[in-house]
């Protein structure tokens, strides 16, 4: 068995270590993810100093010169590249934008960025740029998400520039009314990255039911998150609750367009550091419930448990993700 993922924040820990890439990986059990969207996000401090464009390239360079001293890994630049790394027995990586702040200042930028290798855009994280604004972190009950807007006339202006570039958009942090301007402005292929359903956890970030199915109808697929506060708010939070989300999801649209968006970060692990967020005024700690692809492993055990045939896993482990690659990529 091996595994696409979606989206994670490997990126990110890359630029900070002085390990090299083999190294980092083995401490995810990275060694059967054949392909993964290493996302490119810009924490909200370097964002409000005005260096997201360096920042973002930066961590790009930095994964560049990693990769380039070893032998298992290679940037993706279309769908080709995955078959070839595939045969070299090497992991494909493909960069995302999670959030447009690196491309907002400069028209030109987004080619630079295509021409790097990333290839998925997320207009804004759970924020507001000049892009467009994202979905917060906050239960759905009085807040109306509406009434922060959608996207912007420059942020419409980038969508039409991705699409010239056949680039694909990631739904996953934008909000309500921007989802649906999103659809209506973007001709391209769409899909959420690491998405949850918001009708078994009330959080704004994840989605509704019929954004689940407009996905669907636009023959995008969604992926996974295996974060604690997207997958439930018990609190016992674990692998149940990861397959509950999968269960939930491709009842909606078919066990053919869900995938792994696992979101897999575990800094927190590493560090032995807490991540708190304060959501409607109680502090939640979060952690990733899938904090290594070695988990996975017991992820396929507990579906077979609860009765979903290896043939549904594989689709969900990877040949979901496959075929949505090797049709926009």
């Amino acid at each position: 068995m091996y595994y696409i993922d979606l989206h994670n924040d490997l990126a990110t820990i890359v630029a900070k270590s002085g390990r090299s890439l083999k190294h980092i990986f083995n401490n995810y059990v990275a060694q059967d993810v054949k392909v993964m969207v290493c996302a490119i996000f810009i924490n909200n401090k370097d964002v409000d100093l005005a260096l997201a464009y360096q920042n973002a390239k930066y961590i790009i360079k930095k994964m560049y010169d990693k990769i380039n001293k070893s032998d298992n890994f290679v940037v993706a630049h279309n769908y080709e590249d995955i078959i070839k790394a595939k045969a070299q027995f090497k992991t494909a990586i493909i960069f995302s934008l999670e959030g447009g702040e690196p491309i907002e200042n400069d028209e030109s930028a987004l080619q630079e960025f295509y021409d790097l290798g990333v290839k998925i855009v997320g207009l804004t994280w759970s924020r507001k740029n000049s892009l467009a604004t994202g979905s917060v972190f906050s239960q759905c009950n009085s807040f109306n998400i509406e009434d922060n807007g959608g996207i912007t006339q420059k942020g419409k202006q980038v969508l039409k520039n991705m699409e010239k570039l056949n680039m694909i958009l990631d739904l996953s942090h934008i909000n309500d009314i921007g989802f649906l301007q999103a659809l209506d402005n973007f001709g391209g292929s769409v899909f959420c990255s690491h998405s949850n359903a918001r009708k078994l956890c009330n959080i704004q970030r994840n989605l509704t039911d019929e954004q689940i199915i407009k996905i669907k109808r636009r023959n995008g697929i969604i992926g996974i998150n295996g974060v604690s506060m997207l997958l439930s708010k018990d609190c016992n939070v674990g692998l149940r609750s990861f397959i509950e989300q999968y269960k939930y999801i491709s009842a909606i649209i078919g066990r053919d367009s869900v995938a792994l968006g696992l979101d897999i970060s575990n800094e927190r692990k590493i560090n032995q550091t807490k991540s708190v967020y304060n959501i409607d005024g109680v502090n939640v700690e979060v952690f990733d419930v899938i904090y290594n692809y070695g988990v996975l492993n017991k992820v396929e055990e507990e579906m077979k448990k609860v009765g979903i045939s290896q043939n549904d896993i594989e689709l969900f482990f990877y040949k979901n993700a496959e075929n949505f690659l090797a049709k926009c990529f």
